[in-house]
């Protein structure tokens, strides 16, 4: 994991978890830095790894991929999610799965796997370049919206999002924070990056038809029916689903992940934005 002057790593400690017509692309400050990129998440980053050790998995069916790769690749989405649109960026080919057959991994590799948690620390392992995001606002999400619906018009902001769970995202997002300003006291030879997925995500809300979102920010495009189009008995890929026609017109593509285009434009905010960056001084 450790990088040389020659030859960076990018480790992405994606955990979790827009629409623009313009090829996504790095600043200049990241361009031509990175060779590649190490990868540890969940099913917001896994690129293949879940549907290689689980056949049966949803991921493997249509309509999951049918944007872009026109097949099943075992990504939690119709299309590219943000890790794909950080690779294209930067000029590294799109990470491949630790468990593919391919072990060619100087450009990097993807560990993450559909419902993995916590990682052991990786500075210690010789990492020198850390990206670590926050969450998404979690009372935009359709799953929970779907899940959690009220009566009571209070408990909801304008754009519909819930107002305490998106609360608690934040009250994560200020501890996390403060944790990795603490861990980069400690490695100051260490760049920790905060990715500040709230903020790209919450101006897809506002409203969204501006963005071309226009069917609307909550409503699922592939899931089971219900005020949201998310069914748990009825999940997207699964049994008695619907697809819509455009899923560039949906930010939520199953109601717990977003589509291709609510990914292309949280990759341009993430590479775009300076304010994301703990640290971002060129080693």
């Amino acid at each position: 994991m450790a990088s040389s002057s020659s030859a960076l790593g990018l480790i992405l400690l994606l955990s979790l978890p827009f629409f623009i017509k313009a090829a996504t692309t790095a600043p200049p400050s990241l361009q031509h830095r990175f060779t590649s990129i190490f990868s540890f998440g969940d099913s917001y980053t896994d690129t293949g790894n879940l549907l290689l050790t689980n056949h049966t998995s949803r991921l493997g069916r249509l309509p999951y991929g049918e944007t872009n790769f026109h097949r099943p690749t075992g990504r939690a989405s119709n299309g590219r999610l943000i890790i794909d649109f950080i690779a294209e960026a930067l000029g590294i080919p799109l990470l491949p799965p630790y468990l593919g057959q391919s072990k060619e991994f100087n450009k990097g590799v993807n560990f993450a796997v559909a419902g993995a948690t916590a990682l052991d620390t990786l500075i210690g392992y010789g990492a020198v370049t850390l990206f670590v995001p926050g969450v998404f606002p979690s009372g935009c999400s359709t799953a929970y919206l779907g899940l959690y619906i009220s009566n009571n018009k209070g408990e909801y902001d304008s754009s519909g999002c819930l107002n305490r769970f998106n609360d608690f995202s934040k009250y994560h997002n200020n501890l996390l924070q403060k944790e990795l300003q603490r861990l980069q006291v400690l490695h100051p030879h260490v760049t920790i990056i905060y990715g500040d997925y709230y903020n790209a995500a919450i101006g897809l809300y506002q409203p969204p038809n501006n963005l071309g979102f226009s069917k609307g920010g909550l409503r699922a495009c592939c899931g089971g029916g219900g005020p949201y189009n998310y069914n748990t008995s009825a999940l997207c890929g699964i049994q008695a689903f619907t697809v819509c026609e455009d899923p560039s017109s949906y930010i939520s593509w199953d109601g717990v992940h977003l589509t291709e285009a609510a990914y292309k434009w949280i990759a341009n905010y993430l590479l775009q934005h300076s304010s994301v960056f703990i640290n971002s001084r060129s080693h």
